[in-house]
């Protein structure tokens, strides 16, 4: 049997599609950040020390600023949860590599450090509001995370840029500086 996708199904506002996140060309995407970036992991420290030029380079901008958005490894519920999604990690180990993802950056006023009081139901990367990579957080992690990302033109997609907007603003209102 032959599947066709229906014409709404090829979106102009897709940019990409990457069977591993990382496959992405992230340094290329991230030098399209001028202002902001969010970032909403459970934590990215080898991506962070991966990146790092590109990411120091958009803090040269005093009005730009990174956030990142966390579960709260504080609140033992959450960090139960997280250690269960996470096996290989002991309590410390994970708290550490939280730290290490954005410690590299210094502390400044332009890195903003949110620790949300739930667990992540996706990793979120968005450069200035346009351009968005949305990936899976698997539920039966082995060895290492390898889950899948969609990149989107959040300029073409007035819907999503929606969704979005709303989950940014439910993270910056719940989460914990």
């Amino acid at each position: 049997m032959k599947h066709t996708l229906a014409p709404t199904a090829a979106r102009e506002g897709l940019l990409g599609f990457y069977p591993s996140y990382r496959e992405v060309p992230w340094d290329n995407l991230l030098s399209h950040a001028k202002t902001t970036l969010d970032i909403v992991v459970y934590y990215w420290d080898k991506w962070t020390n991966q990146h790092i030029l590109t990411l120091q380079r958009l803090l040269k901008n005093p009005e730009a600023k990174i956030r990142f958005f966390f579960a709260d490894e504080s609140d033992p519920r959450v960090l139960s949860e997280i250690l269960r999604l996470f096996p290989a990690n002991q309590a410390e180990e994970l708290k550490s590599k939280i730290r290490h993802t954005y410690e590299p950056l210094g502390t400044t006023p332009q890195v903003e450090v949110y620790r949300v009081p739930h667990l992540l139901n996706y990793s979120m990367q968005c450069m200035d509001g346009k351009i968005l990579v949305l990936s899976l957080f698997e539920m039966y992690r082995q060895q290492q995370v390898d889950s899948p990302a969609i990149v989107i033109d959040l300029t073409k997609e007035p819907n999503l840029k929606k969704f979005y907007q709303k989950e940014l603003d439910g993270l910056i209102k719940s989460g914990k500086r």
